[in-house]
């Protein structure tokens, strides 16, 4: 879902590959770029929230709810900053 939203290739494979992809694209000062660091934090942070409420509370969360949680952080992110 998200690498859809994100318009990552599905041929990238690995963290590492990923990440050197994602970085070229941020470079810039334009609203796209803006966009994709937006959605890479977003990702970021919600990714490490969902890894720490399963270690540590026993809470699993749909990756659907995380994927949605996601993007209205993005959306939020683009208001409040006007991106």
């Amino acid at each position: 879902m998200i690498r859809g939203w994100l318009n990552i290739s599905d041929a990238l494979e690995g963290r590492q590959s990923i990440l050197q992809h994602f970085c070229g694209k941020l470079k810039g000062n334009n609203r796209t770029s803006k966009l994709r660091f937006a959605a890479l934090d977003a990702t970021i942070y919600h990714v490490w929230n969902l890894r720490n409420r399963a270690y540590f509370e026993n809470t699993i969360i749909d990756a659907t709810v995380v994927f949605r949680r996601i993007q209205l952080t993005v959306f939020a992110m683009c208001l409040d900053t006007d991106v």
